[in-house]
């Protein structure tokens, strides 16, 4: 979800509008809405005014080893795939 449909619940949130009528008018359900007025402060942090229009999504950043291990996990799996061995004997 971009973060300025985010920007726009927290807007109508504090306007005092409903959640059932923001709800209706985004495309939103309730639980997507209460989320977002959970996560409120992180959204506005994330939401700086060096944030262009453009930014589409509030990521963060993994452990390099992590990602590492998960790429040599994907090779591994591919080439028992490949050689048409089972990966679990279940």
């Amino acid at each position: 979800m971009k973060i300025e449909t985010k920007m726009q619940v927290i807007k109508r949130l504090d306007t005092g509008e409903r959640l059932s009528q923001i709800g209706a008018v985004l495309n939103l359900t309730t639980l997507t809405i209460r989320t977002i007025l959970k996560n409120k402060e992180k959204i506005l942090s994330a939401a700086t005014p060096t944030t262009t229009s453009f930014a589409t999504r509030i990521t963060r950043s993994r452990n390099n080893t992590i990602e590492k291990m998960e790429k040599r996990l994907s090779i591994w799996t591919d080439d028992e795939i490949e050689r048409n061995m089972p990966l679990s004997v279940i």
